[in-house]
Formats: structure tokens, C-alpha cells, sequence
């Protein structure tokens, strides 16, 4: 697998860096930062990471990143992955799949509509779950790809 879509939550494997709950996720991150694999990810996967890091607040309610830090996180993210659009097909193709989590829905008719993704990294249990009942593309855990790949 060489072109890979990343779900929001391994975006934000590599912001909120929870080891080692998140090690894999920032391996495939990695990896597509060495060009191992090529990395997407949807405009609204990046804007709600920066949302949820500006919303962070530590235990005294102080914040976490500063918008520069944020700017330069996604700046950063920006030179390894990149944005792949969902238009209204897409978004209406993802609707209709009748899913409760509609993020996922969405987010695997967006690769379902770019030839090139191969499958969609997530660590969410359920969206690999739900794909493995549909013919196209599949999501599959970051570990699954980080061990794929050292096996070959």
C-alpha cells in the first residue's frame, strides 16, 4: 500500500502524542515523512485538529499550543500530506451508507472518490470493522500498515 488516507485521529496521534497508546499512528506519520507512504488527509481533518489543539487546556486551564505553535504544527504536517477534496458526491455517497458515525461515512466515500487511496488508517476500531462488509477501500489500524511494511 502506498497511498493512504489518514482518518483525524492519527493527525492528532501526532499532536497530543499519548505514547504509547499512539505509537503506531506516529510510525505511519513517520513513515509518510520519509515518503514511505504517500499521506492525505481532508481540509476538515486538519482544521479540526487545529481546533482541538487550540481548545487544549492543561489542568490549571492554561493553553497548551499557542496559535503559532498550532500554525507551525500544521505548517510542518503540510510538507508530507497531502489534502485530497470531498465534494457533494461524496458527501451525499457517505450519507447514504446509513452509518451513525458520519465522519467515517464521509470520510470513506472522499476515498472512495480518489482512485489512488488504498485504504484509510484509523485507530477506531469500528470504522475497520464497518469496511470490511464493503467492497472498496478499507480502513485498517496504524499497526497493521507499520507491520506490512517491515515485513516486506
Amino acid at each position: 500500500m502506498n497511498h493512504i488516507l489518514l482518518d483525524t485521529n492519527i493527525l492528532l496521534d501526532r499532536s497530543f502524542r499519548q505514547a504509547p497508546d499512539n505509537a503506531a499512528g506516529i510510525q505511519v506519520l513517520r513513515g509518510c515523512q520519509l515518503r514511505k507512504w504517500n499521506g492525505y488527509a481532508t481540509p476538515w481533518s486538519v482544521m479540526t485538529m487545529m481546533y482541538l489543539m487550540d481548545a487544549a487546556r492543561d489542568s490549571v486551564d492554561r493553553r497548551i499550543w499557542t496559535k503559532a505553535q498550532i500554525m507551525t504544527e500544521v505548517a510542518g504536517l503540510l510538507t508530507f500530506i497531502t489534502l485530497v477534496e470531498g465534494n457533494n458526491g461524496a458527501f451525499t455517497a457517505g450519507f447514504s451508507l446509513g452509518w451513525a458515525d458520519w465522519e467515517d461515512a464521509v470520510l470513506y466515500s472522499i476515498a472512495e472518490s480518489h482512485p489512488q487511496i488504498e485504504a484509510i488508517v484509523t485507530n477506531d476500531k469500528g470504522f475497520v470493522t464497518r469496511t470490511k462488509k464493503l467492497p472498496g477501500v478499507k480502513a485498517i489500524p496504524p499497526a497493521e500498515l507499520t507491520q506490512a511494511a517491515a515485513q516486506k
